[in-house]
């Protein structure tokens, strides 16, 4: 019959397996998820704005043309730190495991009968996490920022568009 210390040895790994199992578990739907998001979203925009100048607005405003350069501009650059991201976030899921990892050696390593928690290890340090803290950002705000300039180059072609047609309008005919 296992003694309480026994019980309380296989009850810390069965809770060190399943939260790694875990981590590992979300490694992959995460950066999965991340990616489909980024290229979907920054894609398309792109794709929207480029059917946007051959079918509505074939000849922009010269004045609106710095507007769909820089929204361009973002939308790559939110493509390019979300591949980034994507890349730290496992990394940094990596370095978590293997604080798990040093974690539960420290408690195999010093725990005993008298002291079943073990010797605690100071507080690991995962520098991952504050670096994917600003990708994501970036990422984020260069895809808002992208939407609002590509809006501002649309609604600015719109109403040149308009005023083209108008210009271009000639006085009704009248057949006698």
């Amino acid at each position: 019959m296992e003694n309480g210390y026994q019980k309380y040895l296989n009850y810390r790994h069965e809770e060190y397996v399943a939260s790694r199992n875990s981590l590992d578990d979300r490694a992959f739907k995460t950066s999965e998820r991340y990616d489909q998001w980024v290229l979907t979203l920054s894609g398309g925009a792109l794709a929207i704005s480029l059917t946007f100048l051959e079918k509505i607005a074939p000849h922009p405003l010269r004045a609106t043309l710095p507007l769909l350069g820089l929204s361009w501009l973002a939308y790559i650059l939110a493509v390019l730190s979300g591949f980034c991201a994507i890349s730290v976030s496992r990394q940094a899921i990596y370095r978590q495991l293997d604080i798990g990892d040093e974690t539960y050696e420290q408690f195999r390593k010093t725990a005993t009968a008298e002291k079943p928690e073990g010797e605690f290890l100071c507080e690991r340090n995962n520098r991952h996490l504050s670096t994917l803290t600003v990708l994501n950002w970036t990422s984020l705000t260069c895809l808002i920022l992208g939407t609002i300039l590509m809006c501002c180059f649309a609604f600015g072609n719109i109403e040149g568009v308009t005023v083209a047609h108008k210009a271009l309008e000639l006085p009704p005919q009248i057949n006698v």
